[in-house]
This record gives structure tokens, C-alpha cells and sequence, in this order.
């Protein structure tokens, strides 16, 4: 037997933390309450409840809830909320597999199921807060138990499963160390997400320190082997000549390619470039229609760019209650540049009413960043009664919370979007 089917049986023995459950759950029950249990699993499944199609593939599997044994039948239920992405379904799916429960021997199939359960994990475990992993509830062992399956095959050599070792120890318990190791471990097998992802840690320096000939080195394998990431990251290595030398026409190309792959920032960055004119023909309709693919898709900067094209009529009609309308969406999400041109918006009543204390705790927030902010504070406050001046105040306090909230909401939907 060799080392990945190891790996794989003591993957399999993990779904059993949730079958134990369930025998001490029901073993004191009188056969009719069995029974009248099985039935109501038994419905909701095929109403299409993914929860309790694995329910119903464990009453099968095992024969519990007075019904017979029936590995085939199991099988069935546990494809059906396997295809539905559940991820101790697919583990369970790839035991079955594995050991031909309930269907044939399939290795192949079987390495399908138990990459997928992996995979659906790690978003899960890089993810969830302590407190949201506690109260998942039963599958809460599955996770932790399917955590030292990843491990273990990513010791095997998987490169996947060492990506995913690298994603939990960056996201969830923010070990830049050791998510660097496992990082750089699944570049070396050739897995484009970690080129993409270690190239992009050494352009920043974020867990490592800043180098722009392995980052643009990474980035370009990524990028050979069609990773967006890999593109949007080689992009900038071209328009900012870190690790290249500098090139805004190949900066165009690679950013191109991102930007068409869906990446907002990429579409974002990209509108600069046509906005401007550079290694590319000028084209302002073009640059406002990327600005709003990547301002639709929540890209702050996107949002902030294409509020500057419609109060200036760029790509366009000029429209300053357009300009409001975006610049308060890039605000939400914590942009200085765009609380500072809000609040000029509110300071003289262009595109909406004028607002003089929302003007002030908007150049207050901002201001924390940006000198602007702080010098169109100062001149404001010389035409503001001390009444006015500590209404400004108090409204600062206000929109700093409001603001605080709606960007914990945006990461949150960002996590629901990425991890669950």
C-alpha cells in the first residue's frame, strides 16, 4: 500500500466522529421512534436538504434508525450532498471509493472526493472565526480531524494540500513563517496559486522580506501557466520595474489578461492606464467601463476612479450626483481620498444637499491619513460657529462607527464569498 493510500484510509476513519454521534444519539430509542426519525430524514433529503442527504447516507451505511443496511443506497445519498459541496459528504464519498463501499474501486475518483473535501476545508479553517468554528457543531471534529488529513498530504509531497497548509497558517492563525514553508514548498511541485501567492508576498513583504527578482520570478511561472493572479501580479511588476526592468506596454499586457480574467483590481489599475493614455491609445469611455465593472464587483479604488470620471466627465457625462453616489461607496469601505471629495461635495452642495458638519466629519476621518484632509479641516472650522464645531464632532464620532460597521460587514461578505 503506498503512502497516499495510507493517508487516504486514515482520512476516511475520520467521518466516524460523526456516525459516533449518532449510534449513542439513537441506540436508547424505542424502533418506532427510529423509524418514524428515519421517515422525516428521509423527506427532507429529497426535499433537498444536503444536511440530511449525509444523515440519510449514514442511516444507510451503518443501518441505524431502524432501517437495513444498504451501502449502495448510502452511496447514492452521499454523492447527492457531495455534488452539493458538503464536505464530509465528499469525504465520505471518497472512502466509499477508496475501499469499494457501495460502488467500485475507484483510486481516481477516490483522490476527486478526498482533494475536494480538502479544498472546501481549507477555505473553512482559513476563514472562520474562533467563535463561528465553535459553533458549527457536529462537523466541528470532521474539521479539525480533516486539518491534520491536509497536513499529512501535504507532508506526502500534494501540492494543493500544501497550499492550503499555507492559506490556514496565513488566514487563520497568521503564522506568516510557516505559511511561507508550505508556500514555497507547493511553488517548487509547480502549483501556479502559490507561485502567484509567494511572488505577491515578496512584492509586498507581507510575512517576508521585500524581493523583486524572486517576486517578478514567481510571478512570471505563475503567469506562463495562465494564472490571474500570476498576470495581475507580473503586471505590476512591468508598471512599477520591480524585479523587470520598467515596461508600461507589457505592464498593459499582463494587467490585460487579469482584467479579463474578472481580477477588479487589475480592471481598476488598467482604467488608469487607457484613463491616461500610457502604452495604450488614450480612451476615457473605455477606462470609465472598466472602472465600473471593478466598482460594481466592491474595488474601493474602482469605485473612487469612476466618481472621478463623472465629476469631471471623463469616459462620461459629467454627473456630481454620480460622483456622490460612488465616492460614498469607496468611503464605506474606509478610502481617505474618497471621504475627502464627499465631503467637498457636502462642503459646497454639489450633487447633494449641502451639509457642512457631514463635510466635517468627513475631512476628520479622513484626516487621520491625509494631509489634504486635515488642511480643508482647518479652513472649514475658521467659517464654523464652536456650536457648529462640536456638532462636526459629534457627527465624527457617529460616521466613524458607521463606518467601522459597514466595512466589518464588507469583510465579512468577502469571508462568506471566499470561505463557506
Amino acid at each position: 500500500m503506498n503512502s497516499k493510500s495510507k493517508v487516504w484510509i486514515a482520512a476516511a476513519a475520520v467521518a466516524f466522529f460523526i456516525v459516533a454521534n449518532i449510534i449513542i444519539n439513537t441506540a436508547n430509542s424505542s424502533e418506532a421512534e427510529k423509524r418514524a426519525e428515519f421517515e422525516k430524514i428521509r423527506r427532507s433529503a429529497e426535499a433537498g436538504s444536503v444536511e440530511d442527504q449525509l444523515e440519510l447516507g449514514f442511516c444507510y451505511f451503518h443501518g441505524n434508525k431502524g432501517v437495513a443496511m444498504d451501502q449502495a443506497e448510502a452511496a447514492k445519498w452521499f454523492r447527492k450532498a457531495a455534488e452539493a459541496g458538503e464536505p464530509a459528504a465528499q469525504m465520505q464519498l471518497g472512502s466509499c471509493y477508496e475501499r469499494g463501499t457501495g460502488l467500485a474501486k475507484d483510486q481516481t475518483e477516490s483522490a476527486k472526493w478526498y482533494r475536494a473535501a480538502a479544498s472546501k476545508a481549507s477555505a473553512f479553517l482559513s476563514t472562520k472565526t474562533n467563535e463561528e468554528f465553535l459553533r458549527y457543531g457536529r462537523n466541528k471534529y470532521y474539521f479539525f480531524n480533516l486539518f491534520t488529513w491536509i497536513e499529512k498530504s501535504a507532508k506526502t509531497g500534494d501540492p494543493a494540500a500544501q497550499f492550503q497548509m499555507g492559506e490556514i497558517y496565513s488566514e487563520r492563525y497568521s503564522n506568516n513563517k510557516d505559511a511561507d514553508e508550505w508556500y514555497k514548498r507547493a511553488a517548487e511541485h509547480g502549483y501556479a496559486p502559490a507561485q502567484a501567492e509567494l511572488g505577491k508576498r515578496l512584492f509586498e513583504g507581507n510575512g517576508v522580506a521585500k524581493n523583486g527578482s524572486e517576486a517578478a520570478g514567481w510571478l512570471k511561472k505563475a503567469a506562463e501557466q495562465g494564472n490571474a493572479d500570476g498576470h495581475y501580479g507580473l503586471g505590476n511588476c512591468y508598471r512599477f520595474g520591480v524585479g523587470v526592468e520598467k515596461d508600461t506596454e507589457k505592464a498593459v499586457y499582463w494587467l490585460s489578461k487579469a482584467a479579463d480574467a474578472g481580477i477588479p483590481r487589475a480592471q481598476s489599475d488598467l482604467g488608469l492606464f487607457y484613463l491616461y493614455g500610457e502604452g495604450v491609445a488614450k480612451d476615457q469611455s473605455k477606462a470609465a467601463a472598466l472602472f465600473r465593472k471593478a466598482a460594481l464587483k466592491e474595488d474601493a479604488a474602482a469605485q473612487f476612479n469612476i466618481g472621478q470620471c463623472y465629476f469631471h466627465g471623463e469616459g462620461v457625462p459629467k454627473d456630481d450626483t454620480e460622483a456622490a453616489r460612488w465616492w460614498r461607496k469607496a468611503s464605506e469601505q474606509g478610502d481617505p481620498a474618497a471621504q475627502i471629495e464627499l465631503g467637498d461635495l457636502y462642503s459646497k452642495g454639489q450633487g447633494v444637499a449641502k451639509d457642512e458638519i457631514e463635510a466635517y466629519s468627513l475631512y476628520n476621518i479622513a484626516g487621520i491619513k491625509l494631509e489634504d484632509a486635515r488642511a480643508r479641516l482647518t479652513q472649514l472650522e475658521k467659517r464654523l460657529s464652536r456650536d457648529e464645531v462640536a456638532a462636526g464632532q459629534k457627527r465624527t464620532m457617529e460616521l466613524q462607527k458607521e463606518l467601522e460597521a459597514k466595512i466589518a460587514a464588507n469583510k465579512a461578505k468577502g469571508k462568506r464569498r471566499t470561505g463557506e
